[in-house]
């Protein structure tokens, strides 16, 4: 006979994700359990999908964004398994664009030990929006479709990395050169107009831009492990600066 203390699925199921959330950011919730966990529920799923606001400026990238980049920030179990179970669910949904997947039969074929990492796998999907849930029928398995990565960026505004994109500051062919050459010298520094100026100004007097680069190969050979992005293109400035200025 079960005892007044015994707890349901559901109920272990809701403290394991607030013990979860608690752990991961401090905040603990008061009172019953079931008044809090909408949130709790939200805030735990938020966090295991690396849900935020992007700042393009920010953090870009070098590629542009797909879903790998926002399957790489997952946490917690099953997340390892995302990459897999979404390329798998494309192949199932074939030309109808929708699937029911036998989530225990994925498992066998993926060879997975423990199911519960299959289903929490599928939880991730669902909760970010790249498994849709079509249709819920008792005694079947969901019906799911899977979302492309382009589709789920227009349901999803602020979410994704955007690719590098270098001003070459084309009508200035010499200028543009400059910038190309820098980038590949430097390590991907990203240098646009006002900055290819300031090179310039602060390089020895009548030093060619092919000189410049020069600089650049040297500069970069001792300031490796120092760091890139905008402090190093300052540090490069003095570097050409101290190459000439008197103290």
């Amino acid at each position: 006979m079960a005892n007044s203390t015994d707890k349901s699925p559901q109920e272990i199921k809701r403290r394991k994700i607030a013990d979860e959330f608690q752990k991961r950011t401090g905040i603990t919730f008061s009172g019953e359990l079931d008044n809090n966990f909408p949130l709790a529920q939200m805030l735990h799923d938020a966090v295991r999908v690396g849900a935020r606001t992007i700042d393009p400026t920010k953090e870009d990238s070098p590629i542009h964004c797909s879903h790998e980049w926002h399957f790489a920030r997952y946490t917690g179990p099953g997340s390892s398994l995302v990459p897999l179970l979404y390329g798998i669910s494309f192949h199932l949904a074939g030309e109808s664009g929708v699937f029911r997947p036998s989530l225990q039969g994925i498992q066998r074929y993926l060879d997975v030990g423990n199911a519960d990492n299959i289903y929490a796998a599928a939880e991730l999907l669902v909760t970010d929006g790249f498994w849709e849930v079509i249709e819920r029928e008792n005694g079947k398995p969901v019906k799911y479709r899977p979302v492309r990565h382009k589709d789920w960026a227009e349901q999803h505004p602020n979410r994704c990395t955007n690719k590098i994109e270098i001003d070459w500051v084309q009508e200035d062919e010499p200028l543009a050169a400059l910038g190309r050459s820098l980038y590949a010298v430097l390590g991907g520094e990203k240098f646009h107009r006002n900055v290819l100026l300031g090179v310039r100004n602060a390089a020895p007097p009548n030093s060619t831009d092919e000189e410049i680069v020069a600089h650049g190969k040297k500069f970069l050979a001792a300031d490796k492990g120092n760091g890139s992005g905008i402090a190093r293109r300052k540090r490069f400035l003095e570097y050409l600066r101290d190459l000439w200025v008197p103290e």
